[in-house]
């Protein structure tokens, strides 16, 4: 244990050092420290954490302190959101404590899913809505209907992404419960996928579209003549979006609304080899050993990364394996399905999600499994 506390403050020291362009990571690791000390009840290295990250802070801006508070609390409840999905899917009071104190030493995970606008604790809604889909998918009662759909409603609200997860989930319910052939299952699942996201659209904007007019540009970046690499929120070698801005500027009003669209399907007709190039070099981005940002590139933190990202991966491979027979299989759809649905988003636009983050918290609960399955066996 003291390892981790150990890792965690070398983290926090970098991120410190670094001070990154983002305001928020000044005191991101000092949140970190604070929540691994009430998470352990103020033991000393816990402790020591937490004032030698107030100390750190000491010259910080006034709202430094309620922010670290606010922080610390989403902290917990990510690592407590965590516990109860794993014990929910596995069974394991083992392996859900495993899974609460990988969670609370990973490197970045924490700051990632805890920022002070609502929009981006998006990583702890999608463990709530897990959680609460696992619940309803036990007990069936009119509470956890409830809850369920207040959780997904308000995920919903919070980050539109979330709509073809939670219509998969919803549909889930009822593949289990009619024996349809497993290739009648996929059509479904990927219908709802489309048809669910492309009726979101038509609502908002009254066309019919899989991306939505917020989203064209993020697309068109992506699927370009001038994107080599994939990468990067706006891809590195396309054109900068004011250069964009001024050329549909002067498109007539009718062009201006399908002009990003238009360009995407002319690429995709004319160099459908270099879109399955770009989807595969998106693929590479996402699933690298470490964050592919500039500020991520120093030896040590790259090491940090690598080393605690790729065992959740190879771990969550073997709690698949292991857990194949198992009767409450389905319970594995929900985290699979959003890591699935994550995938494709990002297959399809332009690095829109450069960080893995979405998808470690479920890792996590996979492997902690397969870690629990290690121990037994030793």
């Amino acid at each position: 244990m003291g390892g981790g506390y150990l890792l965690r403050a070398l983290a926090g020291l970098y991120y410190q050092n670094e001070q990154l362009p983002d305001f928020h990571s000044q005191y991101g690791p000092a949140a970190t420290a604070f929540a691994a000390g009430l998470g352990y009840g103020g033991k000393p290295p816990g402790f020591i954490l937490f004032l030698g990250a107030l100390i750190k802070l000491s010259g910080q801006n006034h709202y430094i302190y309620p922010a670290i508070l606010v922080q610390s609390a989403v902290s917990l409840l990510l690592c407590y959101v965590l516990y109860k999905i794993t014990i929910s899917i596995f069974h394991s009071e083992t392996a859900g404590r495993l899974a609460a104190g990988i969670s609370a030493f990973y490197p970045w995970l924490i700051y990632y899913s805890t920022q002070l606008s609502l929009e981006h604790w998006f990583v702890f809604w999608v463990a709530l809505s897990i959680y609460y889909s696992i619940r309803f998918d036990q007990k069936r009662d009119f509470l956890t209907a409830i809850q369920l759909g207040f959780i997904l409603g308000f995920t919903l609200w919070i980050r539109t992404v979330f709509l073809p997860y939670i219509l998969l989930a919803a549909l889930f319910f009822l593949i289990r419960k009619i024996p349809f052939a497993k290739i009648s299952a996929v059509i479904l699942i990927v219908s709802c996928f489309i048809i669910g996201w492309g009726s979101y659209n038509y609502y908002r904007g009254g066309e019919w579209t899989f991306t939505g007019g917020n989203a064209d540009h993020n697309l068109y970046i992506g699927l370009n003549s001038k994107n080599k690499t994939g990468g990067g929120i706006w891809g590195e070698d396309a054109p900068s979006f004011e250069e964009i801005e001024k050329l549909t500027a002067a498109l007539p009003p009718e062009k201006q609304k399908t002009w990003f669209k238009d360009e995407v399907k002319k690429f995709a007709r004319e160099n459908p080899k270099q879109v399955l190039l770009l989807a595969a070099k998106k693929m590479y981005i996402f699933w690298r050993p470490y964050p592919r940002a500039p500020e991520y590139t120093n030896p040590l933190t790259i090491a940090i990364i690598f080393f605690s990202f790729m065992p959740l991966v190879l771990l969550s491979i073997y709690t698949l394996w292991i857990f194949r027979q198992d009767k409450n299989y389905i319970l594995l759809a929900y985290p699979i399905l959003y890591i699935a649905q994550l995938n494709a988003i990002h297959l399809v636009f332009a690095g829109s999600l450069v960080y893995r983050f979405p998808i470690e918290p479920l890792l996590i609960c996979l492997a902690a499994y397969g870690v629990n399955n290690l121990l037994d066996r030793a």
